[in-house]
């Protein structure tokens, strides 16, 4: 679990820091939600090992991932910004939880 928050940790910095100049974390956005996709499946595979602390977490993290994509479906300028700006901040949720399940499983 400790590379699933390193990748994840990293992926989100990188992410981050590209948007700083002229918004090239748009290019690298798509990279890192795949990256969080995959790395849910990796825990969706070993949820019955995960604290009910942490089963809540990713109930809510999928929950709101599947709110913010179903408008996104219907485009729009103003639509995309916040798909943008609410998928980051659900990047960040998701770092979180890689680390809360990290110091779980370390502890």
């Amino acid at each position: 679990m400790k590379t699933l928050y390193q990748i994840n940790l990293i992926a989100l910095i990188t992410t981050v820091v590209l948007y700083i100049p002229a918004l090239l974390g748009m290019f690298l956005h798509p990279l890192l939600g795949l990256i969080q996709i995959i790395s849910l499946l990796v825990i969706l595979s070993k949820y019955q090992s995960v604290s009910s602390f942490i089963k809540k977490h990713i109930t809510i993290y999928m929950v709101l991932v599947t709110l913010i994509t179903i408008p996104m479906l219907f485009g729009g300028d103003i639509v995309l910004m916040v798909f943008f700006i609410g998928s980051l901040v659900l990047a960040i949720y998701f770092v979180i939880i890689t680390y809360l399940l990290y110091k779980s499983k370390k502890s």
